[in-house]
């Protein structure tokens, strides 16, 4: 649908096992993050960018999650996340897509069934999930958006949609080699596994 925005993955989990594990991969000697909880849209969460515009190496930053200033019948909205078939397209996103990509470390995201019961959705061979976004600068700072993408065989049973995930050995090529960007955004993410919370909670961000 024209102009259709893409609410799943509205929430997603990062350890401190997994900010651990990924701190190795930047140039910043601190994190100072709060690890070990739930992150929502319009909160702050860490992402990992190039180290300078134009140069290579890896950098950690803090970042609001979901661009703002979008009005849809004069009330204001927050849109955390894209879709990567379309995101070239969109005036909205085309310009940060090409120019200000970033990744979202998290251990595992959150979709809810038909049914409204929890399901954790996450790595089986370990503990980091690499989302594949991008960022604009905005007065306050920085914020990102989510790429998402057609769900595959391990989520299709609960949505049609997934986040847009990286392997470990592609992120500077996410971040820095543009002429693999549009094969990026047509990827089949890895599988994962699902664990379900059999409890009845209001489907958020729908």
């Amino acid at each position: 649908m024209k102009g259709r925005v893409d609410y799943m993955c509205g929430r997603y989990y990062l350890a401190d096992k997994t900010v651990q594990q990924i701190q190795g991969l930047t140039d910043n000697k601190e994190w100072n993050i709060e690890a070990d909880t739930d992150i929502f849209p319009s909160q702050s969460a860490p992402v990992i960018v190039p180290k300078k515009e134009g140069a290579k190496g890896l950098s950690f930053q803090k970042q609001l999650w979901g661009f703002t200033g979008v009005s849809s019948k004069a009330k204001s909205k927050v849109i955390f996340n894209a879709r990567a078939e379309t995101a070239l397209e969109k005036k909205l996103f085309r310009e940060s897509v090409i120019n200000r990509r970033c990744i979202v470390p998290a251990t595992w995201f959150y979709e809810w069934d038909k049914s409204k019961n929890k399901v954790t959705f996450q790595r089986e061979d370990h503990d980091t999930l690499f989302f594949a976004g991008f960022f604009q600068r905005y007065s306050e700072g920085e914020r990102f958006v989510l790429l998402t993408t057609t769900a595959n065989s391990s989520i299709q049973s609960v949505h049609d949609r997934m986040p847009l995930i990286l392997e470990r050995r592609d992120l500077n090529d996410w971040l820095f080699e543009q002429s693999r960007l549009e094969e990026f955004l047509k990827r089949i993410p890895c599988l994962l596994t699902a664990q379900k919370e059999y409890k009845q909670e209001e489907l958020p961000f729908l």
